[in-house]
């Protein structure tokens, strides 16, 4: 009598987050500088993902490192955050 048992462990998958919206929580969390960990728990984004972003950002001016792993984001950044959290809450609707 060999009776298997299957236990099985339900987790409530987080639904997909596309790059634009991980863009616009990370320049909302960045409005006051901002360490990296703090980023990571906050936006909910793994390390390499993280630093994949913060190079773009950078990049294209949307915000400045202000101490060694401290991010804030600049004038043009707050502006993308607005102008994107706009076109996803139309794209939801």
């Amino acid at each position: 009598m060999s009776e298997k048992i299957v236990l099985t462990t339900q987790f409530k998958k987080q639904p997909r987050r596309d790059r634009l919206a991980l863009i616009v929580s990370m320049l909302d969390e960045m409005r006051q500088p901002t360490r990296k960990s703090h980023l990571i728990y906050k936006c909910q984004i793994t390390y390499p993902i993280l630093i994949r972003e913060l190079n773009a950002l950078l990049r294209a001016g949307c915000i400045e490192e202000v101490q060694h792993y401290v991010y804030h984001s600049t004038e043009k950044g707050k502006l993308l955050a607005e102008m994107l959290g706009a076109m996803l809450q139309v794209m939801v609707e």
